[in-house]
């Protein structure tokens, strides 16, 4: 498996200021009391505990970069990581036909890809959970190996042709996917 090369810079901080967790809010003087309601991020961290099967606060959330249309957050616990995308709950379809296009791509073994840990929809918006990725630096090696694997992938056929067995969306445009002798 393939590890891709970082080619987007992410943004460390919303304007300068690091997101501060729900579950905690400060006291002290200069130090902002968090006030927001949590509702939705209480319900994520309770579907990443449930999906994972392993306890999850959020400890810490950051807006990153990479979401395209949709908000895009890691989220923190005390030790693990996940990449969120938020956007309206009428988007759920869209977050269900991104996770399941995910895991097919990851199981063709062929380039690493964030793979979905669980979707759904909170407080009046949707959401999509992911592997949190940490990328390196790149250079011509590594996109020469990103394009092998990308190469790889597109190799992979199946016997219904070229297609997909639903549509999704690039961005906000809707892809249709029909099943077709060739890709043209």
């Amino acid at each position: 498996m393939l590890h891709l090369p970082h080619f987007e810079a992410v943004r460390l901080f919303d304007i300068g200021q690091f997101a501060l967790p729900c579950s905690q809010g400060w006291d002290a003087p200069r130090r902002p009391v968090v006030t927001r309601d949590c509702t939705m991020w209480n319900a994520i961290a309770e579907h990443i505990t449930q999906a994972s099967g392993q306890p999850f606060t959020i400890r810490n959330h950051r807006s990153v970069g990479g979401g395209s249309i949709n908000q895009a957050y890691q989220v923190i616990d005390s030790d693990r990581s996940y990449f969120l995308k938020i956007n309206r709950a009428v988007q759920i379809p869209m977050f269900e036909a991104e996770a399941l296009g995910l895991k097919e791509i990851a199981d063709t073994d062929t380039i690493r890809v964030p793979r979905p840990l669980c979707w759904g929809t909170a407080n009046g918006s949707a959401y999509i959970v992911l592997d949190w990725l940490d990328f390196g630096g790149s250079n011509r090696e590594s996109w020469y190996r990103m394009g092998q694997a990308l190469a790889a992938m597109h190799r992979v056929t199946s016997d219904r042709g070229f297609g997909w067995r639903q549509d999704n969306t690039i961005g906000d445009t809707p892809q249709k996917n029909p099943w077709t002798p060739d890709w043209v």
